[in-house]
């Protein structure tokens, strides 16, 4: 299921995201940004944010398999990323 989900996720080149205008958004210090991508089997939720201090980009990759909740689900990685910082 997962290698269904990835193979998908993995066709969109890294060159191709970096400059797509829709990524820059808000720029500010608490700034989360979540791209959320359907693929068989789940959900990739991929969240992005910015540390101004040290000069960096944080991207983590969530799996949310079918059948869960979504709103539930981005609650909670949002808590997450929020205790992270």
């Amino acid at each position: 299921m997962f290698k269904k989900l990835f193979r998908n996720f993995a066709k969109s080149s890294l060159n191709e995201i970096e400059h797509n205008p829709r990524r820059r958004g808000i720029i500010s210090n608490s700034a989360i940004t979540f791209v959320i991508h359907q693929g068989y089997g789940g959900t990739v939720i991929e969240t992005e944010y910015y540390d101004f201090q040290n000069d960096q980009t944080e991207r983590n990759l969530y799996v949310i398999p079918d059948g869960q909740d979504l709103g539930a689900e981005i609650s909670r990685i949002l808590m997450v990323e929020h205790l992270k910082k």
